[in-house]
């Protein structure tokens, strides 16, 4: 990544986790005369702190401060690393949050003023019987949400996708599951998932053997076994589903957003390159030719993981060097037509311990 000059050196944010966590847990102080803090607009999530921090600013151009952290023993967010908090979900018009923590997903209400030692709203964990060895946990590690049916989809890292009809009542119903009809290829791990309401399709990231591959199904909204509505759960055949669409990648991916609005695939890669896809409903099975790149990385390979705000027409970033224990935030302007080396702002935080960044959402 790079900022606006050609220094290569990132703009500090000059606060570390380890002193917002001190910060954000402090009681309030009557009588101040100092204005409330806007409403965060941003949301990362941080997993080897076990932190969500935010703040208000979207387009920052100069060094700022993040305005809140979610953070401590009450919020049962985990500490363990990359994999501890894989995805979140923004729910804008909700002004809600889903964190998926591979065991649970936490759901915390009024996420754009939460601050401190905050227990989640809503917790969701499963349990499931498809026939195997028993009753097993269901794993969240990818979440999305189809917002006009209140709907969460959420995929484990072995490519299994379970649907939620109530996640925030049924907390722990999974209403169907869909399991991939690979033939005889085994998912390695997942790396996505995307709901595109309008058209009903689901795009799902999968490594398989040495490659990336996004499948996609249609009739998103149908697809799958029904689970009964029983507990503790009945064995359930699961039927497996063919994707529809099977989209090829050299370059192994490390996240992808999904552009609903201008039915537009970005994927993040791990040379530190974005490639975009327009037409994304229409592309066919096979290795896609990207209509666009944008170079996170300035030629340095970088694990970025993106989101793409359309109301801002930016593309925002996190990434982590846990080696040098340094985080990166940043965004790249113009996102519907950068090219190249895109003009943004990327800032980088004090070295703090374990530091870990793997999501990123931003409200309109």
């Amino acid at each position: 990544m790079r900022s606006t000059t050609a220094s290569r050196r990132w703009r500090t944010i000059g606060l570390a986790f380890a002193f917002l966590a001190l910060v954000s847990c402090g009681g309030g102080g009557g009588g101040s005369s100092t204005p409330p803090t806007p409403a965060s607009k941003v949301f990362f999530t941080d997993g080897g702190n076990g932190a969500i921090a935010s703040f208000s600013d979207a387009t920052p151009t100069t060094n700022f401060s993040i305005d809140r952290v979610v953070m401590g023993l009450h919020t049962g967010l985990p500490t363990s690393g990359i994999l501890a908090i894989p995805s979140i979900t923004l729910d804008a018009a909700n002004n809600r949050l889903y964190v998926a923590t591979q065991g649970n997903t936490f759901v915390y209400n009024n996420i754009s003023t939460a601050n401190g030692d905050v227990a989640p709203s809503v917790t969701m964990s499963a349990l499931i019987n498809t026939g195997g060895p028993g009753v097993r946990g269901v794993s969240f590690c990818y979440n999305d949400l189809d917002r006009t049916h209140g709907v969460l989809y959420s995929v484990d890292f072995f490519g299994e996708v379970h649907v939620f009809n109530n996640p925030l009542t049924a907390t722990g119903k999974v209403d169907r599951i869909i399991s991939p009809d690979l033939g005889t290829a085994v998912v390695q791990i997942s790396f996505g998932l995307a709901i595109d309401v309008a058209r009903d399709m689901l795009y799902e990231g999968v490594a398989l053997g040495s490659g990336s591959t996004i499948i996609v199904f249609n009739n998103a909204s149908t697809i799958g076994t029904a689970i009964p509505a029983t507990f503790p759960p009945p064995p359930t055949t699961v039927t497996p589903v063919a994707p529809d669409r099977t989209l090829s990648f050299a370059q192994a991916v490390v996240s992808f957003y999904l552009d609903t609005t201008n039915d537009r695939l970005y994927t993040s890669h791990a040379d530190g390159v974005v490639r975009v896809f327009d037409n994304a409903r229409t592309l066919p099975t096979g290795a896609p030719t990207p209509d666009r790149t944008i170079d996170l990385g300035g030629g340095t390979p970088i694990d970025a993981y993106i989101f793409v705000d359309t109301s801002r027409n930016k593309l925002y970033a996190v990434a982590s060097n846990t080696g040098n224990q340094v985080g990166v935030f940043g965004y790249i302007a113009n996102a519907s037509t950068a090219n190249g080396l895109g003009t943004g702002n990327f800032f980088s935080f004090s070295p703090v311990p374990n530091i870990a960044l793997t999501a990123v959402a931003v409200a309109p």
